[in-house]
């Protein structure tokens, strides 16, 4: 068995891969899902000190207001936009702005 690790959402059926393993929102349509662990639960973290000088964040748009930091999909090289956001029940993905970009998420958080 090989095991590849790739951040950049490959097209795992033209690069003739047997499996692949991504978050629920980055599945796509044609692909054929089923669920292999529980919903992971995220945050939006800030250090106190950057909020003693910024109002806290109260909805996902208030996001695009704050110096946050990206990832940069290595395949496609695109920002990734923020998922799994909610507002009165509805999803949202937002795309914000900051002085940090990265290509792997380890090194986001």
């Amino acid at each position: 068995m090989e095991v590849i690790v790739d951040q950049g959402l490959t097209d795992i059926v033209s690069e003739r891969y047997d499996a692949g393993v991504r978050l629920g929102e980055q599945v796509d349509k044609d692909m054929i899902a089923m669920r292999i662990g529980p919903d992971m639960r995220m945050a939006i973290v800030g250090a106190p000190s950057y909020f003693a000088r910024r109002r806290k964040p109260k909805t996902p748009h208030d996001l695009t207001e704050h110096n946050c930091i990206n990832l940069r999909l290595p395949t496609t090289a695109v920002i990734y936009a923020l998922g799994n956001l909610k507002k009165g029940g509805r999803e949202l993905k937002v795309r914000v702005d900051g002085q940090l970009v990265f290509n792997h998420p380890s090194t986001c958080g």
